[in-house]
């Protein structure tokens, strides 16, 4: 498991962004998958868009995180997420749930952008 850093997405020299990846065991398909969290949906949503990840993968219903294949995952990695193991997941996981407002607000901001976008994409036909 990699040492306990946390690194601004943007700005990899600098500290203070949280985002982590737990381990990849989740099979679908012929992949195998892992979570990305983290503290703040600003932060989670910063590394989302670094990796390329559509927003509308955003799971929130459940704890709030987006699935990454293993490629993924090792760029996730590369960009500064914090590798944890599962008990370290289930952890973050019932912090998140303690503190869900910010999730809550991040989840209907996505939703109305998404369907401001298919509005829009509608119109424009």
């Amino acid at each position: 498991m990699a040492a306990t850093i946390l690194v601004d997405v943007h700005h990899p020299t600098e500290k203070g962004m949280s985002v982590y990846v737990d381990e990849a065991i989740w099979p679908l398909g012929y992949m195998l998958m892992c979570h990305m969290l983290a503290d703040t949906p600003e932060e989670l949503f910063a590394m989302a868009d670094r990796l390329g990840i559509d927003r509308r993968y955003f799971q929130a219903r459940t704890s709030p995180h987006f699935d990454l294949n293993t490629e993924k995952r090792a760029l996730a990695v590369k960009f500064g997420a914090i590798e944890i193991d599962k008990s370290k997941t289930v952890e973050l996981i019932w912090r998140l749930r303690a503190n869900p407002e910010p999730w809550r607000r991040a989840a209907r901001q996505l939703e109305e952008r998404i369907q401001q976008m298919t509005s829009n994409k509608d119109g424009a036909e």
